[in-house]
């Protein structure tokens, strides 16, 4: 290309109409994504979460045990992630893993070492500003772990059958891959294709909620 097409390009990719329609267009794909996985709401007895201008925690496929540095928009893309969260209040918080069951039934009640890990995720991927209920400062601090830089799996610790090769292999996140992959073959646009999974008998989260 010339100089001033190239010119034309960069200005066109850089621009805040690209940017929205870009935008605009991710929305079913990722709706998608969300609405297939699996959700589950964990409730805190006190206001200890925190949000920020990046609400968003997605955990990339770890090793038992590993954790990753904070990054709002993994590299590798959302459908390669165990988990995405975030806090809808200052006592609630909804992950989304790909657990091969069906949604948990009821609040899972969780503490401070939960607090902790959702908190120090969305604080350090904040780009300006983070904030919390005046009541209660929201806390990164765990037990056994002072590192703030750092975001582990929650549903490793929640869900007793989960860990990232139980996310590779879930019948749940494949057929999702293959639904978002003919939307975007089709380049559908203002539909939404959900994978859905049931199980007839109770599963080890659905006890644990209980």
């Amino acid at each position: 290309m010339s100089d001033s097409q190239t010119d034309e390009v960069i200005r066109h990719l850089t621009s805040e109409a690209f940017r929205v329609d870009y935008m605009l267009d991710l929305v079913p794909k990722q709706t998608s994504l969300i609405a297939s996985m699996h959700w589950m709401l964990l409730e805190f007895p006190v206001p200890l979460l925190a949000t920020s201008d990046q609400p968003v925690t997605v955990v990339p496929l770890l090793a038992d045990g590993a954790t990753a540095r904070v990054v709002a928009m993994p590299p590798t893309g959302f459908l390669m992630t165990e988990e995405i969260r975030f806090a809808l209040d200052p006592c609630r918080a909804v992950i989304f893993t790909w657990l091969n069951d069906i949604d948990a039934p009821r609040p899972v009640l969780v503490g401070d070492d939960f607090a902790a890990e959702l908190n120090r995720a969305v604080i350090a991927q904040a780009d300006r500003e983070w904030f919390h209920h005046p009541g209660r400062r929201a806390t990164r601090l765990k037990r056994d772990d002072l590192s703030f830089e750092v975001c582990g799996s929650l549903g490793h610790q929640l869900i007793p059958e989960y860990s990232t090769g139980y996310a590779v292999d879930s019948p749940r996140r494949l057929h999702a891959t293959k639904l978002l992959n003919h939307m975007i073959d089709e380049q559908t646009t203002g539909e939404f294709h959900v994978a859905r999974v049931r199980r007839a008998q109770p599963s080890a989260l659905a006890r644990i909620a209980s």
